[in-house]
């Protein structure tokens, strides 16, 4: 009862806190709880839209990057050499692409130079590359700092190569049952076959659209 009366006090006191009026430069369907006394940022000017592609532009603010970020590194002259040899960048520094792919029935977002670990793919060969593609539908995303282009549902002319390094299995995991009073435990391990990849390129043109 005690618990009771209380929570019915505590609600009734906090009540007209939150039923008062917002101040006129609230946003439509804001409350108190989602209000915040920052300014909202601008939305991102959308400067292409089609059947099957969007390409939204939203360059970063000045202050948004670390002090370490690529951007940052690439006005160090100390630096200017060192991330130029890179031989996995697609872009000037602070610009490289990243994507988002869809391999053995799961998504995953990816830059170059990744090493990504998916479910067994058997047309995937040691050794050989294997290339995603938007037409395909297998590049759902590419993006960069400055531009993202999202596909529907895949990225028309983007392109993802993966390099096979592996193909073996996961570590094993134990799957242990039991029922108590029962007399019943089952424990038995498994091991995922898996594959390994190593994303060599993201290849993706902006201005095709």
């Amino acid at each position: 009862m005690f618990r009771r009366s209380a929570y019915g006090l505590l609600a009734r006191t906090a009540a007209p806190a939150l039923r008062r009026p917002l101040p006129p430069s609230a946003p439509l369907g804001c409350s108190w709880r989602g209000l915040s006394t920052e300014a909202a940022a601008p939305p991102a000017a959308e400067e292409y839209t089609g059947p099957r592609l969007s390409v939204v532009s939203h360059p970063p603010p000045e202050d948004y990057l670390a002090q370490d970020s690529a951007l940052s590194l690439a006005e160090n002259p100390e630096w200017v050499g060192v991330l130029e040899a890179q031989p996995h960048l697609s872009g000037a520094p602070g610009e490289e692409n990243f994507a988002i792919v869809a391999v053995s029935g799961a998504q995953h977002k990816v830059v170059e130079g990744d090493k990504l670990v998916v479910t067994k793919v058997p047309s995937a060969a040691v050794g050989q590359e294997m290339v995603l593609s938007g037409d395909d539908g297998d590049v759902l995303l590419v993006g960069s700092c400055a531009k993202t282009a999202v596909g529907r549902p895949g990225v028309p002319g983007a392109k993802v190569t993966l390099f096979c390094e592996e193909q073996t299995r996961d570590a094993k995991i134990i799957v242990f049952k039991k029922k108590r009073r029962k007399g019943y435990r089952r424990k038995n391990g498994y091991r995922r076959d898996i594959t390994v990849f190593r994303v060599t390129n993201i290849d993706y043109d902006y201005g095709e659209e």
